[in-house]
């Protein structure tokens, strides 16, 4: 369910999205965040996992004009993740 109250003065509350694994999302997240893995884990060590991210926060998030924040643990998951966002439209 996509967090609420992050944006102030009346505009649209933001969706938080914490695109880390599921298992760092279970140690601690930010309340109301959903989790939406932006990297799989892979035999060479994390891999993209773009279409299924994308697939996901379409599903969820529907509406491409409201804002959506993205977070992970040190910004790189996030910064690719924003990225992928804004070329499918959003923001």
């Amino acid at each position: 369910r996509p967090a609420r109250g992050l944006a102030g003065g009346g505009a649209a509350a933001a969706a938080f999205v914490d695109c880390r694994t599921e298992a760092e999302f279970e140690a601690g997240h930010v309340s109301g965040a959903i989790n939406v893995p932006a990297f799989i884990s892979s035999p060479s060590g994390q891999a993209p996992a773009r279409e299924a991210f994308l697939r996901t926060v379409a599903r969820l998030c529907p509406d491409r004009s409201a804002p959506v924040v993205v977070g992970c643990q040190s910004g790189v998951r996030s910064r690719a993740a924003a990225q992928w966002l804004a070329e499918a439209g959003y923001g």
